[in-house]
């Protein structure tokens, strides 16, 4: 009598036919890079009970990790969005993806695993058998772990990077174009220990166009004066006859006066910074957006956390400091950087843009231009990608700044937007403009034609001799400034030959440096 086949009981799962133990381990692997899919290839190849939720799994897997890979070239593709998306509140909720995604890898893939080692052990399983399945599902577990791992520290990496840019970025909403050009001012803060005051070593304003993100750089000379500040600023009320003196007045000095005397700034505002702001706006026309102080001090970190910068020496850089007294030997602190091609770490960089030994400040200023570039050059997405956290803490103790996180997404995206456009650099120092005595109306006529892309014009005898200056008030003849006498002509075209005569003798024919 023949027997009824036995009816079959979904309820109970069914043993999958995993020959060997690399199927177990590849089923966990390809579970542990895409959930639910280790469900689907087992119900298929053994007969593992397939269950609904194992579908819905395995499609908000899918879905999930389309996004996932989205996002990741969106960010790689546009940079500017991944400056947003740490700027934005929308970082938490990435955060909260990627957990859940891990969550999801380790969930998903230790079920499998309790399934497969519950069907594969029938009592003529062999012990070196086995063995083989438990090293399988140890390997398939230690990829799921591995697996699980990437999206927490991810989203734990984005959370500490959001907390250091919080740090070192107001939160507040205030940065607005200024005639259709954002115009920050850079100075570099020498800050080195011992110093008796602290004074920019080198001001520079980045122009950038509003609509088209075109960016011209506006270098000055820390030595620049005899002009006039902004009728109603907090200078021009202090010094209403302006900047005019023949010595210890330079524009850096305008930093030093801010900070001693910060109650007369607004609240919230640097006041080295605002009081530098309203002396550049006095001089070129051109009203500040926002600041940024890059302190000498962290710059070698910065460069560092780049990898290093490329440039071209023309000249060697000598390692020697500037003596104190007339008479002083000079102190040595190594060897010159040599001529010739070079990648520079922090140190040697800082040098390039501070050495002030045998050199002037056109020179100097034409080297800190060169270690910009070389810098801006060396950024690209992977780099921002693999040296987040070591940038992010460089930049904190490098630098500070007044423009907000909104602005930063901004600048961002108009950098992209221009990064096909040659940035264009304004020196104002001579052959173009006299530090000594400026004629700011030529000043601002340089300006107009760099921001409108044509050539730079020359100036005339009487445009480069700029004007007389003007007696000094009571306020700005305090301290170490000296008040001017009126100059005329004759006395400006013999201290500039006396000057030409004595300045250190460069190969005029090269620039001291340039940018691969």
């Amino acid at each position: 009598m023949k027997q009824s086949p036995q009816r079959h009981d979904r309820s109970v799962p069914q043993r999958p036919d995993l020959s060997t133990a690399f199927s177990a381990a590849a089923l966990l692997a390809a579970n542990a890079l895409i959930p639910g899919l280790g469900y689907r290839m087992a119900s298929k190849r053994a007969g593992l009970t397939h269950r609904r939720w194992h579908t819905w799994i395995l499609c908000v897997s899918l879905v999930l990790i389309t996004l996932l890979v989205a996002l990741v070239a969106t960010t790689l593709l546009r940079p500017s969005f991944g400056v947003w998306l740490l700027l934005s509140p929308a970082l938490n909720a990435v955060a909260i993806f990627l957990f859940f995604l891990a969550l999801l890898v380790l969930a998903t893939t230790l079920h499998l695993a309790n399934a497969i080692r519950g069907v594969t052990k029938p009592p003529t399983r062999t012990a070196s058998a086995g063995a083989q399945y438990g090293k399988a599902l140890a390997f398939g577990l230690a990829v799921t772990l591995v697996v699980a791992a990437a999206p927490i520290t991810l989203g734990a990496i984005m959370l500490r990077e959001r907390s250091l840019v919080n740090a070192l970025l107001p939160s507040s909403d205030a940065f607005v174009p200024k005639d259709g050009r954002y115009n920050v001012l850079i100075a570099g803060i020498d800050d080195a220990p011992g110093r008796a005051e602290t004074r920019p070593d080198s001001i520079t304003v980045a122009s950038i166009d509003a609509g088209t993100g075109q960016t011209v750089m506006v270098g000055i000379s820390r030595s620049t004066q005899n002009f006039d500040y902004p009728a109603g600023s907090v200078l021009g009320k202090a010094f209403p006859d302006g900047n005019y003196c023949t010595a210890g007045c330079g524009i850096n000095t305008t930093y030093t006066f801010g900070e001693s005397h910060p109650e007369l700034f607004p609240e919230g505002q640097h006041p080295g910074m605002a009081a530098l702001s309203e002396a550049v706006t006095g001089l070129t026309g051109l009203s500040m957006s926002g600041t940024v102080i890059v302190r000498l001090s962290g710059f070698a970190q910065l460069v560092d956390a780049l990898g290093g910068i490329d440039l071209t020496l023309n000249r060697e850089v000598p390692r020697t400091g500037v003596p104190h007294l007339p008479g002083d030997i000079a102190p040595e602190y190594g060897p010159p950087i040599a001529t010739g091609s070079q990648h520079l770490n922090g140190e040697d960089s800082l040098w390039v843009a501070r050495s002030r030994y045998d050199s002037d400040d056109d020179d100097r200023m034409q080297r800190q231009w060169c270690v910009q570039q070389a810098m801006l050059n060396t950024v690209n997405p992977a780099l921002l990608v693999s040296r987040s956290t070591e940038l992010a803490k460089a930049m904190t103790a490098a630098m500070s700044t007044s423009i907000p996180q909104s602005g930063i997404a901004t600048i961002a995206q108009l950098m992209l937007d221009a990064r096909n456009r040659s940035m264009t650099r304004i020196d104002l120092t001579p052959p173009l403009v006299n530090p000594l005595q400026p004629n700011t109306a030529f000043v601002q006529k340089l300006l107009v034609a760099g921001f409108a892309g044509e050539q730079l014009p020359l100036p005339s005898f009487k445009e480069y001799l700029g004007r007389n200056s003007k007696p000094a008030s009571d306020a700005i003849a305090q301290g170490n400034a000296v008040p001017a006498p009126t100059i005329d002509s004759s006395d400006l075209i013999q201290t500039a030959s006396m000057r030409a005569e004595t300045e250190p003798t460069q190969q005029a024919d090269l620039p001291p440096c340039s940018v691969p």
